[in-house]
């Protein structure tokens, strides 16, 4: 769901300025979950944020002004709300690598910039789970770039094995799925192997992988 506006809407449309109410938040939560589906929040304003966890909405997507009322934040954590932080996004609108991105989008990601990185240290003091998630195909930001998020979380204060665990274990619980994302007896694994350490270079996951395995089949 659309909880605000969104740093690539056309015109004057503000990011954050919350689109739904709580009650019109919750109706699409309950008809959602009585399906068996999870829902996600687009969210970057506080208000869309706060309306949306009280909703009861399983992730916020972005979450970029959630530092603007840490008891939003720490009730994130007590539900169990994850955020996806999607930094890489971001940092491709408001510095593009190359020309597209029209200016008045270009202004609303590069005054957010801070925004987005004070959310992040917050989300990492108050122990909401943070789930990896690039929002690519937005300007500059690739699919399989996924890397490069985990080197921004870093950048930020996290040690490399929880944002690698941001990408697999949380990212499956993220998804409301039990069965993968950890090497553990019992559970759907798919395997990928680096010549490198990224518990000390988390840069590392950026090159190409010496070995993939698939349903325990090495396919690379």
């Amino acid at each position: 769901v659309m909880a605000t506006g969104a740093v690539l809407a056309p015109g004057h449309e503000r990011p954050s300025s919350a689109q739904f109410t709580r009650e019109e938040l919750a109706a699409a939560v309950e008809t959602a979950h009585g399906m068996g589906r999870r829902v996600a929040a687009h969210a970057h304003g506080i208000d869309g944020i706060r309306r949306a966890v009280e909703a009861g909405v399983d992730t916020i997507e972005h979450g970029t002004h959630l530092h603007e009322d840490a008891g939003v934040a720490k009730e994130m954590a007590a539900r169990g709300v994850f955020l996806v932080p999607t930094l890489k996004a971001l940092a491709g609108i408001a510095d593009p690598e190359g020309p597209g991105v029209p200016d008045d989008m270009r202004a609303k990601a590069h005054d957010r910039r801070s925004d987005r990185d004070r959310t992040f240290r917050l989300a990492l003091e108050v122990g909401l789970p943070i789930a990896m998630g690039t929002d690519a195909a937005t300007p500059f930001n690739r699919h399989g770039e996924n890397a490069e998020e985990l080197e921004l979380m870093v950048s930020l204060g996290m040690s490399p094995l929880p944002a690698m665990a941001a990408a697999s274990g949380v990212a499956a619980r993220a998804l409301g799925r039990d069965d993968i994302g950890v090497l553990a007896p019992g559970m759907l694994v798919d395997v990928v192997v680096w010549n490198g350490t990224p518990h000390d270079d988390i840069r590392a996951l950026q090159h190409a992988p010496i070995a993939v395995f698939v349903g325990g089949e090495r396919v690379v």
